[in-house]
């Protein structure tokens, strides 16, 4: 008898442990073990990692963040914008700012990146200016030509091409960001006209 009742208490203890392992814990005299999740962590001690610095975003990439003279910016084409001087308050020739706008007149230079037996075109219509006022300036035509002025055109892989080109703006206005958008195939990019 006795054997049975061990052989029967062996089986109660059994299913009891197996349907304490099957319900996320074992019991055992009325207490359970935490799971471990539940379990409390330990406190830092002082060697954590710092968290994580942000990749800055590359000058040229947003208007928020635009190129600095002279600095370089290469677009999705390999082509390469700098900013060489910007004038403001320029007077033409035959043109008259409207009212409450004045002339600006930025040099360029722009470089084929690119290979060698791949031509690229380029244009001053590919520039644009905003300023504080949020007002994006299209490119105007003007009658009065400089002598040096960048025009449009198509250039090699190692070719450069060195240029002015006129915009308007609003008068004495700030933060001048000039936007270089060349259409299909490369999103714009954007230098501060403000030194």
């Amino acid at each position: 008898m006795k054997d049975i009742l061990k052989i029967g208490l062996g089986i109660v203890i059994g299913f009891t442990c197996l349907g304490a392992l099957f319900c996320g814990g074992l019991v055992l005299f009325g207490s359970a073990l935490p799971r471990p999740e539940e379990q409390e962590q330990p406190a830092p001690t002082g060697t954590s990692r710092p968290a994580p610095t942000p990749t800055p975003t590359p000058v040229g990439l947003t208007r928020a963040n635009p190129a600095p003279w002279g600095e370089p910016v290469v677009n999705d084409q390999r082509v390469e914008c700098t900013v060489l001087s910007v004038e403001r308050g320029v007077t033409l020739e035959f043109e008259q700012p409207s009212e409450g706008m004045e002339f600006i007149v930025i040099t360029l230079r722009l470089r084929n990146l690119g290979p060698l037996d791949k031509a690229r075109r380029y244009g001053s219509t590919d520039f644009r200016v905003v300023g504080s006022r949020g007002v994006i300036y299209d490119r105007m035509f003007f009658l009065s030509t400089l002598d040096d002025a960048l025009g449009s055109g198509e250039f090699f892989g190692g070719a450069e091409v060195t240029g002015k080109i006129i915009q308007e703006a609003g008068i004495g206005e700030s933060d001048l960001v000039l936007i270089w958008d060349p259409g299909p195939g490369s999103s714009a990019r954007y230098f501060s006209l403000e030194q």
